[in-house]
């Protein structure tokens, strides 16, 4: 079986999710993948990297779109998309197509209507919260769902999101990230200080300000903590000032963006991972948000919010402690307690690990998209035989 994976996404070092998705459809099939930009900041021999999203808003597209009601910036996009899929696939007409995030398939249509095969869409957080600002867009991803042969969810949250939306019920399936614990770096000693980490890009809906407000309380009854940021992001050189204005600078470290594996090695040295996500002033959500169950697997207590995915896989009171967006004092009060806890710390950390590995087992995500491509595309492969 052959395949086209598709995403117009940049990718930072620390995001993993787009490799895992392009290597599980690997694994069911000869895969020829297209991506807008290199992943993990570094080429690689599997991707031909295109350039088809990259074209800039300009007054004259908008003037454009005002006066004869044609986006002719999308035209120019989705041609570009085109041309660089034909290129890739060099004659070779896939079975099927994965497209990761539904924003991609939007800029795609038209070398989806052109190949003609089964599709797929993988959607996350930004394609169905903040692009939706887009009415243009939102309709077209509802026509584009119901036209696929399923909408993969990472969450139940996401899986709603999308049907209130307008997507056909029998179109959406829920499977979750997979989580390789066999792949983790080896947990490393941890600090003697008590000690919070964030790992992921600095983003508003990351929430890393309001983080930091809930460290400094921390900080006040407990001096001796200390508080890392790993990752990088438009709100880097805010939070730094921050950090500063709030005469934190010798309890704050802000890490730039690493390597997956050498993140994952320096959060395992703190005591307990701390993520505030929030749905931004813009409506931009999380999806499943993966770094908090990669802390969990690692045997950390996580507190994180209320917030799309997250309380399916954060156990409030179990694995860790979710509170209300925005909160920052509770959120402190729940860092406050498990620092003052070591067995509470160590029986949260059990729980989420055997928690994750249960439910973000590889083999049955694998199982799951396996069943779901072989369902849908089978009989369409004979009949093209």
């Amino acid at each position: 079986m052959k395949s086209l994976w598709l995403c117009n996404s940049a990718v930072g070092k620390s995001e993993t999710f787009l490799k895992q998705s392009l290597d599980t459809i690997g694994e069911i099939s000869n895969v020829v993948a297209v991506c807008g930009s290199p992943c993990f900041g570094e080429s690689n021999p599997k991707v031909s990297y295109g350039r088809f999203a990259d074209r800039p808003q300009r007054l004259h597209h908008t003037l454009t779109q005002r006066l004869i009601g044609q986006d002719i910036r999308l035209k120019a996009q989705r041609n570009q998309c085109l041309i660089e899929v034909e290129r890739a696939l060099n004659g070779i007409k896939p079975d099927f197509i994965w497209v990761e995030f539904a924003t991609t398939a939007w800029l795609a249509k038209t070398a989806l209507e052109e190949i003609g095969v089964p599709f797929f869409l993988n959607v996350h957080g930004y394609d169905i919260t903040r692009a939706f600002s887009s009415s243009a867009y939102k309709s077209g991803f509802i026509e584009l769902s119901n036209q696929s042969a399923g909408v993969i969810c990472a969450s139940h949250h996401t899986r709603m999101l999308c049907q209130a939306a307008g997507v056909n019920a029998d179109r959406l399936h829920m499977i979750r990230l997979a989580i390789n614990a066999g792949l983790f770096p080896d947990v490393e000693p941890k600090s003697h200080e008590p000690s919070v980490v964030h790992f992921g890009r600095l983003t508003g809906k990351k929430g890393p300000m309001i983080t930091l407000e809930a460290f400094a309380l921390v900080h006040r009854r407990h001096p001796n903590a200390k508080m890392t940021f790993i990752g990088s992001g438009p709100l880097e050189s805010e939070l730094q000032s921050r950090v500063t204005k709030l005469n934190l600078d010798h309890a704050v470290r802000l890490i730039p963006a690493q390597h997956w594996q050498d993140g994952l090695r320096e959060v395992s040295r703190h005591w307990i991972f701390c993520q505030h996500s929030i749905t931004h002033i813009d409506g931009d959500q999380e999806g499943f948000a993966l770094s908090p169950a990669e802390a969990a697997v690692m045997g950390m207590p996580v507190v994180s919010t209320y917030h799309n995915g997250i309380p399916e896989h954060v156990i409030d009171g179990t694995s860790g402690f979710l509170v209300k967006e925005h909160d920052f004092e509770s959120m402190a009060e729940r860092i406050n307690r498990l620092i003052e806890d070591p067995k509470l710390r160590k029986e949260m950390g059990a729980q989420g690990r055997e928690n994750i590995r249960a439910m973000c087992n590889p083999d049955k995500r694998l199982r799951r998209i396996q069943d779901l491509i072989t369902t849908n595309v089978s009989g369409d492969v004979q009949h093209r035989q």
